[in-house]
């Protein structure tokens, strides 16, 4: 699965998106099960005026659309944080869509 990240108002880094591509290897396993098509997409922003980070997180699969978004000077811990809740989010969504059609009516009248 290939995953987008994208770098605004920093120069690209070779260490952090490793360091990314790392975190986002349980999200990668969450989504072996999900049909294509579905999307990853992280943007690392910079702000070089202050000492602050942002990381975006964005996941869309099966008609489910998740943001994250964590800001903070270390932007190691940023990418860990958004990736962290991101696994939850997925998780609950799962559980969410699995939850409904376990409770659809398959056998409904015409």
């Amino acid at each position: 699965m290939a995953f987008r990240i994208s770098f605004k108002n920093i120069d690209h880094s070779d260490n952090i998106e490793q360091f990314a591509l790392k975190k986002l290897e349980k999200i990668e396993k969450l989504m072996e099960t999900e049909r294509p098509p579905f999307k990853v997409d992280m943007v690392i922003t910079g702000y070089p005026t202050r000492a602050h980070n942002r990381v975006e997180l964005l996941v869309d699969f099966a008609n489910v659309h998740l943001l994250a978004h964590h800001e903070g000077k270390d932007i190691y811990e940023e990418i860990s944080i958004v990736a962290k809740i991101m696994v939850e989010e997925i998780v609950k969504a799962k559980d969410k869509i699995n939850h409904q059609n376990m409770n659809e009516d398959k056998y409904k009248s015409a």
